[in-house]
């Protein structure tokens, strides 16, 4: 028979002697759940989720004039910018060859750059528009790899920082090497951006963990939340609790007994914690957390450092 939420809490409290209510202790579990979701990988919370790198959008023309924030396009061009969430994301244009510009916005008219356009004036001259920046889906808390699909390989995670280093400007070639988390848009939504952009549409795989679901008192637990684990959890709670109680009640001695007691059940928990971090780094259902081989990022495939001579 399935373990549930609430035999676990009671045999806590009824351990403590705690006078908290058991559904304080359905909280306490959940917030433990949560720091358990946040520090470690819990198996029945992945998720794979499907990523699609559009194609940049090269329809139609636009004009600009140095010096300008606007760029204009032509009919053709604009009732292909009409059918795209230009202001969601983050999009870059590029007139003709020249170097890669932010969209600011885009009025339904004509989009404005959030730098000026420092390349010559032109006009109906071709365009390169695309997003650089791809949303996260809000399914996922944690971003554990990203996965090419066609040919199939892991994609290698780098610091925004690098990412910039390597290319200060976006750069377009084959399929993506590597990706970085690029930024948190206002309304919460985390972005990935990727080295070298594609340039032509690809499908790339998510493979994440999910925000935990709130756990109630009749549910069963999940099959990888152990029992023994969560319980550790919610009698450091219960202790905690019942400290505070005793001080307010003027028993100070029994509150430093309870603090004692609390302070073995933290180590018990940072164990327990650690102890699942470690073994689901160690192997988590044939899933490689490490690849030894590496993958180039920079500019020049020709050039191979000792590292990946050596595991060559």
């Amino acid at each position: 028979m399935p373990t549930t939420l609430e035999g676990v809490v009671r045999s806590a409290l009824v351990e403590v002697g705690a006078e908290s209510s058991i559904l304080l202790g359905e909280q306490w579990a959940n917030e433990l759940y949560n720091e358990l979701a946040s520090r470690t990988y819990l198996r029945h919370l992945r998720r794979i989720e499907t990523l699609h790198l559009a194609d940049p959008v090269t329809v139609g023309t636009v004009s600009v004039t140095k010096g300008s924030h606007t760029v204009t396009p032509n009919g053709t061009a604009l009732a292909e910018w009409k059918q795209i969430s230009m202001n969601s994301g983050e999009w870059w244009i590029r007139v003709g060859t020249g170097p890669w510009y932010r969209v600011d916005s885009f009025d339904g008219a004509a989009i404005r750059l959030s730098t000026p356009y420092m390349g010559s004036t032109a006009s109906g001259s071709g365009y390169r528009l695309r997003l650089l920046a791809v949303a996260i889906p809000g399914s996922l808390r944690h971003i554990f790899s990203v996965q090419a699909i066609d040919p199939p390989r892991v994609l290698q995670p780098i610091s925004l920082h690098e990412m910039l280093q390597i290319a200060p400007q976006p750069v377009e070639g084959g399929q993506p090497q590597a990706y970085a988390h690029w930024n948190t848009m206002l309304d919460g939504t985390r972005t990935l951006t990727f080295y070298p952009l594609p340039r032509e549409a690809c499908v790339l795989n998510l493979v994440g963990y999910a925000y935990p679901p709130p756990l109630r008192l009749p549910d069963a637990l999940p099959p990888d939340l152990d029992a023994d684990v969560l319980r550790v959890g919610i009698l450091l709670h219960a202790y905690r609790y019942e400290m505070h109680r005793r001080v307010q009640a003027g028993d100070f001695n029994g509150a430093a007994v309870l603090r004692n007691e609390m302070r073995t059940l933290q180590t018990d928990w940072e164990r327990a914690i650690n102890t699942i971090a470690r073994n689901n780094a160690l192997f988590d259902d044939g899933i490689m957390l490490y690849n030894p081989h590496g993958i180039t990022v920079g500019h020049n495939p020709d050039i191979v450092a000792a590292r990946d001579h050596v595991w060559r």
